[in-house]
């Protein structure tokens, strides 16, 4: 299996956390401007494409990457998306 790419997504930035005693991905999803997709189409493509352990448990879709000064995406920042903050 290989990851490739996807050719609706403009960016994605996973990050690693606890999940159920095990660690689990979740996914932060930009996609391309008139392109936008549900997380269940997401998940479907992840799904065919990636062995279980690697496929995000959470999908999340944002408009707009938390970017830093620097270019870089801001891991501080994902973090506090998945809580929710």
């Amino acid at each position: 299996r290989g990851g490739g790419r996807c050719s609706w997504v403009a960016a994605a930035a996973v990050l690693g956390g606890p999940d159920g005693g095990n660690v689990g991905v979740g996914a932060f999803v930009k996609t391309h401007p008139g392109q936008a997709r549900s997380r269940d189409e997401l998940s479907a493509w992840t799904s065919e494409r990636l062995t279980p352990y690697k496929r995000p448990s959470g999908i999340r879709l944002v408009e707009q990457m938390p970017i830093g000064t620097t270019g870089k995406i801001m891991k501080i920042r994902r973090k506090q998306l998945l809580a929710g903050t």
